[in-house]
């Protein structure tokens, strides 16, 4: 069942009663030994169960947080526009991929707070993380632009923001992230980069951010969602796409015209500013 790994499941034998010990000292020191064994077969089971499972994106949610205080923030959440909330339900009933509205809500904060005028999502999915965006640029003239190469979601992602008054303020481009994205100059006042943990190459989120650094004006703002990858960071023999991820964090709290930090909420939150 675990390939990956030897182990030796027989239990081990009790040793031959030595002359000078009694025989219920032998027996004691045999059941502790037991219990022993046992227990670190238990835990080795268990972490290995662990790494499998948190390996599968679509058996783990993406919280690396505690999931109850997740829920507690989630419950006190004020409800959200009808667009949002029918895209929770429909995310919930297909397994779609959402941000969630705590973190919907931080990226409707920072976009308001920044002053945003002019967005780029990259991975635009569902639509459901660009509502909150443009919920916050929207009003002040702003626009948003996305780029997404899954044809379903595309469609998705239009219906449901037209549906919510913004198509006119929202501009999607279907195709390759990284064709489509050298074709977009910007200057961008904030980026969302939501394609991390879609990534196959090690260096591709490398090259990802390489690319949205210069299209980011100096002050504008570069957020990137998953980044923590359901706390897979921490592997040292990670997948070719955490390993990527790994190499994404180290370079945006590294890189010399960024000023950044990561938040540990849900799949990890990292937020950067161009330095002027």
């Amino acid at each position: 069942m675990f390939d990956r790994f030897a182990i030796q499941t027989a239990s081990p034998e009790p040793a031959e009663e030595p002359y000078s010990c009694s025989s219920t000292a032998i027996k004691l020191a045999w059941l502790l030994q037991e219990v022993l064994y046992c227990g670190t077969i238990a835990l080795f089971y268990d972490r290995t169960i662990s790494i499998r499972l948190r390996a599968k994106e679509d058996q783990v949610r993406d919280d690396i947080t505690n999931i109850a205080i997740e829920d507690y923030l989630a419950a006190l959440m004020p409800p959200r526009p009808e667009a949002l909330s029918q895209l929770e339900q429909l995310g919930h009933a297909r397994g779609l991929p959402l941000v969630g509205p705590v973190e919907g809500q931080l990226l409707y904060l920072l976009a308001k707070a920044s002053g945003a005028r002019e967005a780029l999502e990259i991975g635009v999915a569902t639509g459901y993380a660009a509502l909150w965006l443009l919920r916050a640029i929207a009003p002040a003239g702003g626009r948003l632009t996305a780029i997404e190469r899954n044809p379903e979601r595309f469609n998705l992602a239009r219906q449901y923001i037209s549906k919510a008054g913004y198509g006119d303020q929202f501009t999607i481009h279907e195709g390759d992230w990284f064709s489509e994205l050298e074709h977009l100059p910007g200057p961008y006042d904030l980026i969302f980069l939501d394609i991390l943990r879609h990534f196959s190459g090690e260096h591709d989120a490398l090259k990802a951010l390489n690319l949205c650094v210069p299209r980011l004006r100096p002050g504008g703002m570069l957020i990137a969602d998953n980044v923590l990858c359901n706390a897979l960071v921490l592997e040292e023999d990670a997948a070719p796409t955490v390993r990527g991820i790994q190499e994404f964090n180290r370079a945006i709290m590294e890189h010399p015209q960024l000023e950044s930090v990561i938040v540990p909420l849900r799949d990890g939150v990292g937020i950067c500013i161009k330095k002027n």
